[in-house]
């Protein structure tokens, strides 16, 4: 019998014991006269591929079989084996023990070895390439990150060899506002960076899907408190606030560097450091503290810097960097990794070595810092003057606050559907569809960067189109393609072609633009309705309402809450689960929008008409903001509390971009 279990144990997991799967075979005599054979095997750590989404390091496994023999009347004795599994917590060891009771024989010993693979020994993974190679690997990806994103970030700034493009130097208010664009940029590049591997991440830990949606929104959600010191930094009504400008970026800038210093740190060493899983959502969110309180500042650059003729040109740069910012940051990090395993020959550090490019992005962003001129070399003086007449309430002022505050619950949703979309994508196309984690980050980058060409189709239709038509053919647009994330409708598109998320993809890149155009309107809309000094929803406010809105809660709760609905329903239900909630909050922003914001938009149309400051007279086709993203705040916020903001004698009927006059169309 002793013979027959080794013979077992050496073809079952190898043809020889070797270093990697040590073997010790003991044979002690039990009490009752039956012979216990104790099989010791401990692997070595195993890595898993970049494919896969389980740990990226797993403790090595002990094994204890107990197979008794009694021996008596020439028969087999009946001893049981009871099967228990106790894994103690540590990198190196887990431990499986087999223990006896009546009734169970060395056959049904061995069809548990066999049945349970888990009790066998942990071959090794792919093993980290030498001290030399690592270190060269790791030294060209950072030379190579530095180069490129600082080319970026001299390209935004207009410095040299750009300079050398433009007919004069750079002025002062282009460079901050090259700086404030750039901001947009990478701000949202490293929200989006981690995604790729943050279901791997969590894993590694023994942590849920749920936590490693966490690991992506945290990012968002401490910039409430960031937002918070940017307001008692920069808040219009501060009267130091043009001075505070700078410091306030500085501290910014610092403290993301050290967020995400701190994040790398982390998960190198996330198999020693106590309570890691703590540390990560603390660096991460640490980053995310210093990404919010530059939030208000940039937003003020842009005001303070741009006449509104010039305004609509800005925003759309805004927009354009906000939008292409999170759809290369899963890009970003396939590029990455891939670069790292050519140069390394091993996966065994690419969860590192993508994370060292947040590191360089935010050090280049915080050198950067030293060459944005001070806050009273750009500001324009004219602009920063508030109005000055007392408030006196106005019959259409109540239908404004009604306005702002559907406004900004759109906002959250669309916020809550956009950056769910992109993190349960993920999570999907790696758990249920077998892909490497660089074949995600691309599938995703790529489908999201259908929001270019579909700029410039908003773009030509934008004068054909009137605001509430707009609306609704991105919201009808939304509905749908919100309906095809279901699982039952890919099966019926792509049959015959199973395993391949050509559907998901698809309805994921026209919800994910289709969202981008409808909030960015929806924003604009809402910094329109904005009242004049003396009220508390004056422009400031309604930007504040904004940010926290859509970033403070909807993008940092949106990624936990679609991982934790694909993770509750499995393989086979969580892809229609997340759907469901897609399509539950696409319909919620719908109603809100028609039954409320629409009649909202009626109200002022009326009592509009007939104030010299009516909301038609701020909402010209040359003024209504018709760009997306955060940046349209400033574009009409100003008219209602600024007295610079000329008159429109355009009529009605070529006034075909105001949201009173669409009610009617």
């Amino acid at each position: 019998m002793w013979l027959l279990a080794t013979f077992y144990i050496y073809h079952a997991y190898g043809d020889r014991p070797s270093a990697a799967y040590p073997l010790a075979v003991d044979t002690p005599i039990s009490p009752s006269g039956s012979h216990v054979i104790a099989v010791h095997a401990r692997g070595h750590s195993q890595h898993a591929d970049s494919g896969s989404a389980s740990h990226s390091r797993r403790s090595s496994d002990a094994l204890e079989a107990g197979l008794g023999l009694h021996k008596g009347a020439g028969t087999l004795g009946h001893r049981s084996t009871l099967l228990e599994k106790k894994a103690h917590e540590g990198p190196d060891r887990a431990l499986h023990k087999v223990g006896t009771r009546h009734d169970t024989g060395l056959n049904e010993v061995l069809q548990i070895l066999e049945e349970e693979p888990s009790l066998g020994p942990v071959k090794p993974g792919t093993p980290w390439p030498s001290t030399g190679r690592t270190v060269f690997s790791f030294t060209v990806l950072i030379l190579l990150a530095a180069a490129v994103f600082g080319v970026t970030m001299l390209g935004y700034m207009s410095a040299w060899p750009f300079s050398l493009l433009l007919d004069e130097p750079a002025s002062a208010v282009e460079r901050v506002q090259g700086y404030a664009l750039s901001d947009k940029f990478f701000a949202n590049m490293l929200f989006s960076i981690v995604i790729p591997d943050s279901l791997d991440l969590a894993t590694s830990i023994n942590e849920s899907a749920t936590y490693s949606g966490w690991v992506v929104g945290i990012y968002k959600s401490l910039s409430l408190l960031g937002l918070a010191f940017g307001m008692l930094l920069c808040r219009v009504g501060n009267k130091a606030w043009i001075r505070n400008l700078y410091p306030c970026i500085a501290i910014a800038k610092t403290l993301t560097f050290l967020g995400c210093l701190m994040f790398l740190v982390v998960v190198a060493y996330k198999d020693t450091i106590p309570h890691a899983k703590h540390w990560l959502l603390f660096s991460r969110g640490l980053a995310g503290l210093g990404s919010g309180m530059v939030m208000l500042a940039t937003e003020l650059i842009f005001v303070h810097t741009t006449t509104v003729a010039e305004r609509t040109t800005i925003l759309a740069r805004s927009v354009f960097n906000i939008t292409l910012g999170i759809g290369l940051g899963p890009l970003v990090a396939s590029a990455t990794r891939s670069v790292y395993i050519g140069l390394s020959g091993s996966t065994q550090g690419e969860l590192e070595a993508v994370m060292c490019l947040p590191v360089v992005v935010s050090m280049i962003c915080l050198i950067a810092v030293y060459f944005v001129p001070a806050g009273g070399e750009y500001v324009q003086a004219e602009t920063a003057q508030a109005a000055t007449d007392a408030f006196i309430e106005q019959p259409d002022y109540q239908a404004r606050r009604m306005g702002i505050l559907v406004c900004g619950i759109i906002c959250c949703f669309r916020a809550l559907i956009s950056s769910g979309l992109e993190t349960a994508s993920a999570m999907i196309l790696e758990t249920d569809y077998a892909w490497t984690k660089n074949l995600v980050g691309i599938g995703i980058g790529l489908s999201f960067m259908l929001t270019i060409p579909g700029r410039a189709a908003f773009m030509y239709l934008k004068d054909r189109l009137t605001l509430v038509e707009h609306l609704r053919l991105n919201m009808v647009a939304c509905f749908f393609a919100s309906i095809f994330l279901f699982k039952t409708a890919e099966n019926v598109f792509t049959v015959g072609h199973g395993g391949v998320p050509t559907l998901l993809l698809s309805s994921g890149s026209i919800l994910y633009c289709a969202i981008y155009q409808l909030s960015g309107l929806i924003e604009g809309i809402m910094t329109t309705f904005a009242l004049p000094v003396g009220s508390f929803f004056t422009v400031d406010n309604v930007i504040l309402f904004k940010l926290i809105m859509m970033d403070s809660i909807g993008r940092a709760i949106g990624p936990p809450l679609a991982r934790m609905q694909v993770d509750a329903g499995g393989k086979e239900n969580g892809q229609d689960c997340y759907a469901w909630q897609q399509v539950a909050m696409t319909l919620t922003t719908i109603l809100l929008t028609e039954a409320v914001l629409f009649r909202s938009m009626d109200t002022i149309r009326e009592f509009g008409k007939k104030r010299s400051n009516s909301f038609d007279s701020c909402g010209g086709a040359s003024e209504m903001p018709l760009t997306t993203g955060e940046a349209v705040a400033s574009k009409t916020a100003l008219a209602p509390a600024l007295p610079a903001i000329p008159e429109h004698t355009k009529s009605a009927e070529g006034n075909a971009n105001s949201p009173a006059d669409d009610t009617d169309g």
